[in-house]
């Protein structure tokens, strides 16, 4: 039961984004309302923002691949009411819950938060995502005959040195750390029927990628260069790395980011690399053990492992 007269949603129309980014602050956004016990009005995916490997390019193929997503990750709204009051918070912070949370006590009124940014309060506490299993969908499932599955998140972005702006640090960490990882998991759980599954947004040719017209100036902001309407796409030899010998081995270039979470949500061990998308898959896991990369970014959830320290342990 919900005492307090104020709900949470998305705002969906401040920031546009890639398809983890977003999930996550809805995802996100449900399991505050719930931990805090607020009230929650649902708000899909407005826009996207797609990148190099995506399967929707064109105008109609973002638009069908919006309703697609917002197919997959629509919660119920615990509020049908109009709203006395709606505000807009950027960037969600613990100060702000208790501001309006007080406001709306204090002056009665049924107030509506449309929140574009919420990963500030679950970074001070990440046990709220403990209420994000209540919601999530089980979009794959595995089966008794289902190999041993390791599954590597590859991130590697359009140039893998590239830094965000307001960062001091490329997100793109070396296959050479996902190798260790695996070989450290391959040492402990023999099995001879293995899935090992790398998911890259890295092609296999480097190449000109020409992205939406509308999106240019997105791209040309997060710092990219720009000419002639493309931006170079850097290539990776991941299919000739030290782990591409071991029997079960393959690598999935770019594709459906859904299919991406359902190979992260059925794995034994999933791999993070430094990507919302690599979160949204971990927390769609519910069985297997999850290694996260080093300089996270984000706080990890209880029972979730340091990749680093997996690697040195005995």
């Amino acid at each position: 039961m919900n005492l307090i007269p104020l709900s949470l949603t998305y705002n969906n129309e401040s920031l546009q984004d890639g398809v983890g980014a977003q999930v996550l602050r809805i995802v996100t956004l449900r399991a505050l309302s719930d931990y805090y016990h607020l009230g929650y009005a649902h708000s899909g995916i407005s826009k996207l923002t797609v990148t190099q490997l995506d399967p929707a390019q064109t105008t109609k193929e973002i638009t069908d691949y919006i309703s697609y997503l917002n197919e997959h990750f629509s919660f119920e709204s615990t509020k049908q009411e109009n709203f006395d009051q709606i505000y807009d918070v950027y960037n969600l912070s613990h100060r702000d819950l208790i501001r309006y949370s007080l406001r709306a006590l204090i002056s009665r009124k049924r107030i509506l938060l449309r929140v574009t940014v919420p990963f500030y309060v679950t970074n001070k506490n990440p046990k709220i995502f403990e209420s994000a299993s209540k919601f999530l969908p089980e979009i794959a499932k595995k089966t008794p005959n289902d190999k041993f599955k390791i599954v590597i998140h590859f991130r590697a972005g359009a140039n893998p040195e590239h830094i965000d702006p307001g960062k001091t640090e490329a997100r793109f960490i070396s296959i050479d750390y996902f190798e260790k990882v695996v070989f450290k998991i391959m040492g402990k759980y023999q099995n001879d029927e293995l899935d090992l599954c790398l998911l890259t947004d890295a092609p296999l040719e480097p190449f000109n990628y020409s992205p939406p017209v509308a999106q240019l100036e997105l791209w040309a902001k997060a710092g990219y260069q720009v000419k002639n309407g493309s931006i170079e796409i850097r290539a990776l030899d991941l299919e000739g790395s030290g782990i591409s010998r071991i029997p079960g081995f393959r690598v999935v270039h770019g594709g459906d980011p859904i299919e991406a979470l359902k190979e992260m949500s059925t794995a034994d061990f999933l791999i993070m690399s430094r990507s919302t998308l690599s979160f949204l898959g971990a927390l769609l896991n519910k069985s297997g053990e999850i290694i996260y990369p080093p300089r996270f970014g984000s706080e990890p959830l209880a029972g979730w492992i340091a990749g680093e320290d997996y690697v040195e342990s005995i």
